[in-house]
């Protein structure tokens, strides 16, 4: 849990650059061998009318320790 309370301290700063607007939310969980989580964010910008919008990214990551020679195998999909 203290992972999942840093990563969503460290993407609140990231929602304010650059233009000081967006949501983000971090989660994470147990897996049998390591722990997985996903990082969603959701950009606006707001301009002139033409402009106007926003982004929405997810991203998931993947992180499985290997037995055998005590390293790490990560994946990430976004």
């Amino acid at each position: 849990r203290q992972l999942e309370i840093e990563a969503n301290q460290m993407f609140e700063q990231y929602d304010k650059m650059p233009f000081d607007s967006g949501v983000s939310s971090v989660y994470f969980w147990n897996l049998e061998n390591g722990f997985a989580g996903v990082i969603l964010i959701k950009k606006f910008y707001h301009g002139s009318s033409t402009s106007e919008g926003c982004r929405d990214s997810i991203h998931v990551v993947v992180v499985e320790e290997k037995q055998n020679d005590h390293s790490a195998h990560y994946k990430l999909t976004s």
